[in-house]
């Protein structure tokens, strides 16, 4: 049997911590929300994941070392930093890590996506590695995934 690394629901049994708040009891396909608390002693040395993953950091400041991709960047988060994990990377994340929104992304769901934008994404469709950045599309999705975690889940959902 070949590994295919890490799923979205088996994420959590690597990670250190558990999350506040998950959007794994909704019936969103193809992605999966955690809200992880700051935790000022994180590690986390994770096998491949088989999706990609985008840690947005919503509050507090912390020093995180990330390595992945044969490549090690370390660095102060702020508010309003977020990372790019894509798919088949090993990576270790050690350090003091400021509340962050877990964004988990299957790659069909994310290739569709891509596919529906004709021409605007490069042909490869692939992810890059982003150890550190500030982007306003990535904030706005996870403030609009944390405010949907914090609202009952609608009827209409659970169809």
């Amino acid at each position: 049997m070949v590994h295919r690394g890490v799923t979205i629901a088996s994420a959590l049994l690597h990670q250190p911590d558990q999350p506040m708040a998950t959007s794994r009891d909704r019936t969103w396909r193809g992605v999966a929300v955690d809200c992880h608390q700051a935790n000022k002693q994180y590690y986390l040395a994770a096998p491949p994941l088989d999706h990609h993953a985008v840690i947005y950091f919503s509050a507090g400041i912390g020093k995180m070392r990330q390595v992945r991709g044969g490549q090690s960047f370390q660095g102060t988060i702020s508010p309003g930093s977020s990372s790019v994990v894509p798919a088949g990377l090993a990576c270790v994340w050690e350090g003091s890590s400021p509340f962050n929104i877990r964004i988990r992304i299957n790659k069909e769901l994310l290739r569709s996506a891509a596919d529906e934008f004709k021409g605007s994404i490069p042909k490869t469709g692939e992810l890059q590695s982003v150890f550190l950045t500030r982007d306003d599309s990535i904030r706005l999705y996870a403030e609009l995934f944390n405010a949907e975690l914090a609202m009952p889940e609608p009827p209409a959902q659970a169809l």
